[in-house]
């Protein structure tokens, strides 16, 4: 994938991101860390065109994310929210047939082929039927990763994956991670777990109130050129 970011900046009651500057070239899983309220989430939403900044530019890969660009430059993406937000009163099952027969427009026998190998590709062929109240919330992750693939998505977003799951089911979405690296598939990731963005990330970018404060990759990770990232793992770890 490539990124590039020049001068952007957003701003709700006070500035969120300032004037960040980036370029990113030939990386296949890159992953914003930072503490929490530092922007990161921000980036996403305008990185995948749910938001849009109120100055600056914003390219990904051979889209200029903008108002213009944006209906046929989601139809290329997916895009993971923290809480899953799966439509609660539908199976797994439903929630990606959903998607499959009404965006992508596959009839209903072939829509039912691709769910079932989807549900079975991310280990969820059991709860394949139940809502998603009843599961855990890392069957529920997996299950909303499966239906942004529904749309055989050029690039994933992921909005902090593992948030507030406990390890073992941290555990699950890891698995369902390794899985979309398995695909070949980009992907860029939100998290503040260190251990997971050195194990799926090719690629780091540290904020730290709505800056860039260092990126590059993940072999930086071991000697930080400034003190705020050196702060920042020394905490985490």
């Amino acid at each position: 994938m490539r990124i590039v970011l020049e001068q952007v900046t957003k701003k709700y009651d006070a500035s969120i991101l300032k004037n960040l500057n980036l370029l990113i070239e030939d990386k296949k899983a890159v992953g914003v860390m930072g503490a929490s309220g530092c922007g990161k989430s921000t980036l996403l939403r305008q990185l995948a065109g749910i938001e849009f900044p109120e100055e600056g530019t914003i390219k990904v890969n051979d889209t200029v994310v903008s108002p213009k660009t944006v209906q046929a430059y989601q139809q290329e993406i997916g895009v993971v929210f923290q809480k899953h937000n799966l439509f609660p009163h539908l199976t797994l099952r439903k929630n990606i047939l959903l998607i499959l027969e009404k965006i992508r427009e596959i009839s209903p026998e072939v829509a039912k082929l691709k769910a079932s190998a989807l549900l079975d590709q991310f280990h969820l062929t059991e709860q394949a039927d139940k809502l998603p109240r009843q599961v855990s919330g890392g069957q529920a992750q997996r299950a909303a990763i499966a239906r942004a693939l529904c749309t055989e998505p050029d690039l994933l977003f992921l909005d902090e994956p593992t948030a507030a799951l406990d390890p073992i089911l941290t555990g699950e979405v890891l698995e369902a991670v390794t899985e979309l690296k398995n695909l070949g598939k980009d992907c860029i990731f939100i998290t503040h777990e260190i251990d997971f963005l050195k194990r799926f990330a090719d690629y780091f970018v540290f904020m730290n109130r709505g800056e860039i404060v260092e990126h590059g990759p993940i072999g930086l990770l071991e000697s930080p050129e400034t003190d705020k990232l050196a702060t920042f793992l020394r905490r985490e770890r």
